[in-house]
Order: C-alpha cells, then sequence, then structure tokens
C-alpha cells in the first residue's frame, strides 16, 4: 500500500509546485515587475547569501551551470547582479546582489 502512494505524494507535489509558479509568475506580470520565477529565486539566494560561485549556486537552486550562465547574463544586464573575480584565480567569479 505504501509503495502506492509514493509515486501519488510526488505528483501532488508536482503539481503544487506548478501551481505556485505558476501564480508568481501571475503576480510578478500583474504588478509590472519584469523578473522571471528563476530569476526570483536567484534574488532570494543571493539575499539569503552573497558572494556565493556560480557552481554553488547552480546547485542551491538545482540548475545547470549552462543555464544559470544564462540567466545570470540576463540579471547583471539588468543590474540586478553583479561577478566579481576571485584574487586568486580570474577566472573564477562570486555572485553578488547589485548595490
Amino acid at each position: 500500500m505504501t509503495t502506492r502512494l509514493v509515486p501519488e505524494l510526488f505528483h501532488q507535489i508536482l503539481k503544487v509546485h506548478s501551481a505556485f509558479r505558476s501564480a508568481m509568475g501571475k503576480a510578478l506580470k500583474e504588478h509590472h515587475i519584469d523578473l522571471s520565477f528563476e530569476m526570483l529565486q536567484i534574488l532570494y539566494k543571493l539575499w539569503q547569501k552573497q558572494g556565493v560561485s556560480q557552481q554553488a549556486l547552480a546547485v542551491s537552486t538545482v540548475r545547470d551551470k549552462a543555464s544559470l550562465t544564462s540567466l545570470l547574463n540576463n540579471m547583471e544586464q539588468k543590474g540586478l547582479v553583479e561577478r566579481r573575480a576571485i584574487a586568486e584565480d580570474g577566472r573564477s567569479k562570486l555572485i553578488f546582489l547589485s548595490s
């Protein structure tokens, strides 16, 4: 009996998640806020802790690095975030909320 409940539980969780994303997207549009749900997630994670690597941000938001790069590029163009090079390794960057 329990083994049949697990797939149903996951299905219901996905339905709630989808409804939440949809409601948030609608609310953002209604208030003329030019952000996607994904951008809002990134801003929230950076509000919790700034100066994180792109890899850490990808893990904490359950995104692949390539899609996060595109998302961060858009957010950087909007002036929401900034990337700062790490002194020891110029190739690695930390992500901060823009001031």
